[in-house]
C-alpha cells in the first residue's frame, strides 16, 4: 500500500507560543500515514501500528520542528505510570521505561505519547532545561509532577520561570472510575483541592494544582481544555476506541 508523501498537515499540530529557543505543542490524530485502527498521525511503536508508518511520522514532525538543514533526535520512553525520570539524549533500544523525560541540550525532539492520560510539558528557556511527564491518574497521585519540577530544580531552575502547558486528556466529563479508585485519588490530595473532585474527577485540574504547588505562576501554565475521548475524530482515546494510537506532548530544542 502506498504511503502519503506528506505525512504532516497543519492540523497535525496544535503549536504552543514561541518560547525561545524551544518549540512545544501538542499532536493531534490528523494527517499522518498509519491506516485503521490507528488511522492518521499515531506517533506509537507499541500499539501494534506498521514500524514503517510510525518512522515517516515522527520523522515528519521531527523534519518540521527542526527547519531547513538541522536535525533533531527523537526520544520517548516505556512509559509506566509512575514517576522515574530519565534525561535524554541516551542511546539504549528499546528506550528506558519512565514517565518523566528531560534533557539540558539542544538538538532533541522529546515526547510522551497518551491516549487520555495528562501530557504536561515543562520549560525553562533561563536554566535551559525542557521535559514532558506522562500523567494518569496513578502518575498524579504519585505526584509525577512535583517529582518533574524537583529534578528541574536540580538543573538550577526557578520555578517562577518555569513555563507548563497541560494537553488533552480526558475530562470529568468522561473520566469514571469505582469508588476505591476515585477515594485513592482525592485522599492522595489536599483538602483545597477539592474543586477537582465532583461527581467525577478532574485530572487536568488536578494537574493545574500541582504545577502551582510548584510555585509556577498561574498565568505560565496553559491548559488546553480537549477532552479526548468526546473527540475522537481530533485525538486518539484508549477508552473510546481500545485499540488505537498515540498522539504526542513534545518539546523540542533545535540546534542553532
Amino acid at each position: 500500500m502506498s504511503s502519503i508523501k506528506t505525512p504532516l498537515l497543519p492540523e497535525s499540530i496544535i503549536a504552543l507560543p514561541d518560547l525561545p529557543p524551544f518549540k512545544w505543542g501538542f499532536t493531534t490524530r490528523l494527517g499522518g500515514v498509519s491506516q485503521p485502527p490507528y488511522k492518521g498521525f499515531n506517533l506509537a511503536d507499541h500499539v501494534g501500528d506498521n514500524p514503517d508508518f510510525v518512522n515517516q511520522n515522527r520523522t515528519a514532525l521531527a523534519s518540521h520542528l527542526a527547519g531547513d538543514g538541522k536535525k533533531l533526535n527523537w526520544f520517548s520512553l516505556r512509559q509506566i505510570h509512575g514517576t522515574k525520570v530519565v534525561r535524554a539524549p541516551f542511546s539504549a533500544s528499546p528506550p528506558p521505561e519512565g514517565d518523566i523525560l528531560i534533557a539540558t541540550a539542544p538538538g532533541c525532539l522529546l515526547a510522551i505519547l497518551v491516549a487520555d492520560c495528562v501530557p504536561i510539558i515543562l520549560a525553562d528557556a533561563v536554566a535551559g532545561i525542557y521535559g514532558v511527564a506522562h500523567c494518569g491518574w496513578r502518575g498524579l497521585t504519585a505526584h509525577g509532577i512535583l517529582e518533574a519540577v524537583k529534578v528541574f530544580k536540580n538543573f538550577g531552575s526557578k520555578a517562577e520561570n518555569i513555563h507548563a502547558a497541560i494537553g488533552p486528556a480526558i475530562g470529568p466529563c468522561c473520566f469514571e472510575t469505582g469508588t476505591d479508585v476515585y477515594r485513592q485519588i482525592k485522599n492522595s490530595f489536599p483538602e483545597n483541592y477539592s474543586a477537582a473532585f465532583k461527581k467525577n474527577i478532574d485530572l487536568k485540574l488536578l494537574a493545574f494544582y500541582e504545577l502551582q504547588a510548584c510555585g509556577i505562576p498561574s498565568n505560565s501554565i496553559t491548559t488546553l481544555n480537549y477532552c479526548t475521548k468526546c473527540n475522537t475524530s481530533l485525538f486518539f482515546s484508549y477508552r473510546g476506541e481500545k485499540i488505537t494510537g498515540r498522539f504526542a506532548g513534545f518539546i523540542a530544542c533545535p540546534p542553532s
